[in-house]
């Protein structure tokens, strides 16, 4: 019985450890949970693929008319032409102004004004007029653009400031002029029909007197242009009239076109050859002393002065400045900061200081 009773115990210790384990005791055959790291802050010792590195991207070079701020699609390097405009109602409708960069409009006789419509480049221009005799004031607004002034000859004292001062093609003895004569048939004066022929025809006409239609290097205008040039904190503006000594002046602003509709003579004023309204994006009055010069009035353009800016149908005072001669004008807020105009064409009103600005 000593030897049997440890044997007994031995199988009963192999039967018990071939024994099932109890239910829910079983091992898991699930993934074991791993505790999870910060990736290594150590450079991986292979360099990563990426793409080769590029020059970074040039901005495209936009070139513009330094006149109105427009995109043209090279460097702008031409010479700026001026016409003297008929701007008597027997002489409507004007040809071309609309297509003008700037268009200067200033007493001339009694009454009576006279525009001056600037190119910045002939070679756009069209037919434009109609074209009538030279002023005093045309030769200072020449001088401040450096620009060719084509005219209908003047008085022989006119004629004087303008040979000794500046560049010009007279149709007594150029080919860029033609007598319209559809006009002369309807019953127009004489006087009232002459035109440049086209652009093209001014530049042969400019090289054969001589002149070199390149603009200098480097020439600035002093003009400063935005898209959007209505004034920050201008008054409402979308009706602006003044006066040229009893010749009752409107710009009237469309919300549509964003330019200022042109009436005088109680008309609005059209293109009469397009048939567009004239208009402007921006209007600029310059005030300042008007005197005589025998039958001739005369504005006072040198040394700077107080005026208006109208665009989007809002107003503000500014000052304008031509110091010398040969600067071109410019234009500030009336605490001297840059006045910045809006892109497009601009008219001009060259205004009596007793003349009133109204806007509404």
């Amino acid at each position: 019985m000593k030897r049997i009773l440890p044997f007994v115990l031995i199988l009963c210790m192999v039967f018990a450890g071939c024994a099932k384990a109890p239910a829910g005791t079983e091992p898991s055959t699930s993934t074991p949970t791993v505790a999870t790291t910060s990736a290594p802050t150590t450079a991986p010792t292979t360099a990563p693929t990426t793409a080769p590195a590029t020059a970074p991207a040039h901005p495209a070079v936009v070139y513009t008319n330094p006149l109105t701020g427009e995109e043209i699609d090279k460097p702008y390097s031409a010479r700026p032409v001026a016409v003297t405009i008929n701007n008597i109602d027997p002489a409507l409708p004007h040809f071309g102004v609309n297509d003008a960069d700037l268009y200067f409009e200033m007493l001339c006789n009694d009454y009576a004004t006279r525009g001056l419509a600037i190119y910045a480049d002939p070679a756009d221009m069209g037919s434009v007029g109609s074209v009538r005799s030279a002023r005093y004031n045309h030769v200072d607004i020449c001088l401040a653009y450096n620009a060719v002034l084509c005219h209908a000859h003047a008085s022989e004292s006119v004629m004087s400031s303008v040979y000794n001062n500046i560049e010009n093609l007279d149709a007594f003895d150029a080919d860029c002029f033609y007598r319209d004569q559809g006009r002369l048939d309807e019953g127009y004066a004489w006087e009232h029909c002459l035109f440049t022929t086209s652009g093209e025809d001014v530049l042969k006409a400019a090289e054969k007197a001589g002149y070199d239609m390149t603009q200098k290097a480097g020439t600035s205008y002093g003009l400063h242009f935005a898209k959007d040039g209505t004034p920050v904190g201008g008054e409402k503006a979308e009706t602006v009239s003044f006066d040229f000594w009893g010749k009752m002046t409107y710009m009237i602003y469309d919300k549509e076109t964003h330019k200022y509709g042109y009436r005088e003579y109680s008309m609005d004023l059209y293109d009469g050859v397009t048939g567009d309204r004239e208009a402007f994006t921006n209007v600029f009055v310059i005030r300042t002393d008007v005197y005589n010069e025998g039958v001739y009035h005369v504005a006072d353009l040198q040394g700077s002065g107080d005026g208006y800016y109208a665009c989007g149908g809002k107003i503000i005072p500014m000052k304008w400045h031509h110091e010398n001669a040969t600067d071109p004008f410019t234009f500030t807020l009336e605490n001297g900061d840059v006045l910045v105009q809006g892109v497009g064409n601009s008219y001009i009103g060259v205004v009596p200081m007793s003349s009133n600005v109204e806007w509404e």
